[in-house]
């Protein structure tokens, strides 16, 4: 399923919001309808994901060091994880997408919600993500993007979602932790270094800072909050650049891709 493909097809209604959909009828935002059928797609091909993220241990996130540092040794689907750093140009998007694959591939498609325009899908392709496991959807307003996030949160075909997270109020926040706990999404948060204060409702809040160095590029990872402890630990960990890597011609992923992450810098436009 191409990220930028809009999807036409009649799926079963397993995702939380159908009733609602059901109770809008004909007033209901050509949008929210059009999200809805893509969902209920998700759900066709996805059917079994809730069952297999039933029981599952942690999800290696590719680094040793960052495994050390959190509670669980990994990722945990069920969760939040707030990724806190500078959006643009800074890395943490990269970083944050690359967890959210991780937990994908267990089970479930990766959803992305852009709500920026600016989500790059051949470098989601360079990550190793196969695109035809991804979801794109492009919520126009906020009100549209506050429905959506809920409803792809809530979704059990979803195994993973990535948004860029703008202010948001302490109840809404509350309600995004009570989804992915209920549903066993895994819900990855990107946020600007300016919501540090800001309370939170995340399970996991990682702060990203980029390093100075020659070509790779290097992280310091810092644990700010995490529910079953660990936090103020900190680790450092590097991205190495993508050199001569064969693709696949069916979706651009890499046919081969290392266990370890592999990306070239300039990855977000």
């Amino acid at each position: 399923m191409p990220a930028s493909q809009q999807h036409q097809h009649e799926g079963h209604e397993d995702c939380a919001g159908h009733d609602q959909s059901e109770q809008r009828g004909e007033n209901e935002p050509r949008d929210q309808k059009r999200i809805l059928q893509q969902l209920q797609y998700l759900i066709r091909d996805f059917q079994s994901a809730a069952v297999a993220k039933t029981g599952e241990s942690s999800v290696p996130t590719g680094w040793e060091q960052l495994d050390l540092i959190l509670p669980h040794g990994g990722w945990r689907s069920g969760q939040l994880v707030e990724w806190l750093g500078e959006v643009k140009g800074g890395g943490v998007g990269l970083l944050g997408l690359w967890s959210a694959w991780q937990v994908a591939q267990r089970g479930g498609a990766l959803v992305v919600l852009d709500n920026t325009g600016k989500f790059f899908p051949p470098a989601a392709a360079a990550l190793g993500i196969h695109l035809s496991r991804m979801l794109v959807v492009n919520p126009q307003g906020k009100a549209d993007f506050d429905w959506t996030l809920d409803q792809v949160l809530r979704c059990q075909a979803v195994g993973a979602v990535w948004v860029n997270l703008p202010k948001i109020d302490n109840r809404a926040y509350r309600r995004l932790q009570l989804a992915v706990e209920q549903s066993g999404v895994f819900g990855v948060l990107v946020r600007e270094q300016k919501y540090l204060q800001n309370p939170t409702w995340a399970h996991l809040r990682l702060r990203a800072t980029p390093l100075a160095g020659q070509g790779n590029w290097r992280f310091r990872i810092e644990v700010l909050r995490a529910v079953g402890g660990n936090a103020g630990a900190s680790c450092e960990l590097e991205f190495m650049e993508i050199e001569n890597q064969r693709r696949s011609k069916k979706n651009g992923a890499l046919l081969n891709p290392t266990n370890g992450p592999q990306i070239t810098p300039n990855v977000f436009q």
